[in-house]
C-alpha cells in the first residue's frame, strides 16, 4: 500500500511539472496578464549575447602586480604537482609566499579604506 501511494505521488509530481509553463527568463518576453488570452508576445534577438559582457574595472597597478605574482606562484604549484614525486617542501614554501602576498594586499586595502573613511569624516566635519 505504501509503495502504491509513493508511486502515485511521484506520478502526480512528474505530471504537474511536465505541464507547467516555462518562463523564458533569458529572452525578452512580455507575457499577457492573467485575464488576457493565452498568447504572448516574444521578441528574441539572435545576435545579442546571452550574457552582457562585464565591464573591465580599473585596478590599482600595484594590486594588479600582486595578482600576477600570486597567479605565477599558483602556476608553479601546479607544475610541481604534475610531477611524479612533487617536492612538498617547495610547495609549502610557495604557499607561504602566496599567503604573505595576500596579507600584504589585505593590509594595503585596509589602509586605503581607513584613509578614505578618515577623509570623509573630515569633510563632514568641515561642512557642519
Amino acid at each position: 500500500m505504501k509503495k502504491m501511494a509513493l508511486i502515485g505521488m511521484m506520478l502526480l509530481v512528474v505530471g504537474a511539472t511536465s505541464f507547467a509553463r516555462g518562463h523564458h527568463h533569458n529572452n525578452n518576453c512580455n507575457y499577457a496578464p492573467c485575464g488576457a488570452p493565452q498568447h504572448y508576445n516574444c521578441v528574441v534577438d539572435q545576435n545579442r549575447p546571452k550574457v552582457a559582457p562585464k565591464t573591465q574595472k580599473r585596478r590599482n597597478p600595484e594590486a594588479e602586480r600582486v595578482r600576477l605574482v600570486i597567479d605565477e606562484k599558483r602556476l608553479e604549484i601546479r607544475k610541481e604537482l604534475i610531477k611524479e614525486t612533487p617536492d612538498w617542501k617547495k610547495i609549502e614554501r610557495i604557499n607561504t609566499e602566496i599567503a604573505t602576498e595576500q596579507a600584504k594586499e589585505r593590509t594595503v586595502n585596509m589602509k586605503s579604506r581607513f584613509e578614505a573613511r578618515k577623509n570623509i569624516e573630515q569633510q563632514l566635519q568641515k561642512n557642519n
